[in-house]
């Protein structure tokens, strides 16, 4: 494991190496009003879904549609690669509404762009555009805070 360098105003939660990258520990606790077996899951910082590309993520996702009748695309949007996620039954009346979804994940997965906008969009019927987060070091440098003002 490489040495972290001391972070800033001695926040006891975060340090950065010397190249920038940012080691964020988890400062707020996991919620008692869940499982004992999601508490560990969220302290672990394992996925909480199945990796893409497997049958489980399949059944994962065939099982989600069934639920939540959606039809979702993956495009971009003034160069930010989003999900377009759009209801399978409408609301009339928000039918020329659209929601953007700036979902959890910290920009250190793409946790959220799915498993939020599926509910989303069809519990509300409403069109929601689920931004893609990169990530990783090769996307570190077009992580920037102004993805949401190009879409």
């Amino acid at each position: 494991m490489r040495p972290r360098a001391q972070s800033a105003a001695g926040d006891a939660y975060t340090a950065f190496d010397s190249n920038g990258t940012a080691h964020i520990q988890r400062a707020i606790p996991a919620p008692k009003t869940i499982s004992t077996e999601a508490q560990a899951l969220m302290v672990s910082g394992e996925r909480w879904t199945p990796q893409d590309g497997t049958r489980e993520r399949a059944s994962f996702m065939e099982k989600m549609n069934s639920v939540y009748p959606v039809d979702f695309e993956a495009t971009a949007l003034g160069g930010v690669k989003v999900w377009t996620v759009t209801p399978k039954h409408p609301a009339p009346k928000k039918r020329d509404r659209l929601l953007i979804c700036l979902h959890g994940g910290g920009f250190t997965s793409d946790s959220g762009s799915l498993i939020e906008s599926i509910p989303m969009a069809a519990l509300t019927g409403t069109k929601v555009i689920s931004v893609l987060y990169r990530v990783g070091l090769a996307a570190a440098a077009s992580m920037g805070a102004d993805k949401p003002q190009a879409i």
